[in-house]
């Protein structure tokens, strides 16, 4: 009788796995797509926040939800928040708020550009980023 029970759990956790409100799926959705928005190889990133491509595999399938110090550093790796990546917000940038000095002394610059200096800068930024990998 308790076997069958957990037969049913198990079976209706696959089941929900597969619908788009579920908070798996919207997690599993918008990593997704915000690893290939920044052109970021699924390896490289989980080597970069500290997990194994097979957990990174199960967090964008949806069967697997990070620890919260996983999903807080995925967030700062990506630059999102994790009400975005967990579908409580349709906000993808981070809270300001958690910015370091450093962002938001280059921010303050960026905004003082006109918008031809700013499409140069954010063209710089992207070689050096590039560079980097």
């Amino acid at each position: 009788m308790l076997s069958s029970y957990f037969l049913i759990s198990s079976n209706f956790q696959e089941r929900t796995a597969m619908l788009k409100d579920n908070p798996l799926h919207i997690f599993s959705e918008r990593l997704s797509s915000l690893l290939e928005e920044n052109n970021i190889k699924k390896a490289d990133f989980a080597n970069e926040i500290g997990i194994s491509p097979t957990t990174l595999s199960g967090y964008l399938s949806g069967k697997h939800c990070p620890d919260f110090e996983t999903l807080m550093t995925i967030c700062k790796k990506l630059g999102t928040h994790p009400d975005y990546l967990l579908g409580m917000s349709t906000n993808k940038l981070q809270d300001p708020s958690t910015f370091s000095s450093q962002e938001n002394e280059l921010l303050k610059y960026y905004k003082q550009l006109s918008e031809n200096q700013q499409y140069f800068a954010l063209g710089e930024v992207k070689m050096l980023f590039k560079k980097g990998k």
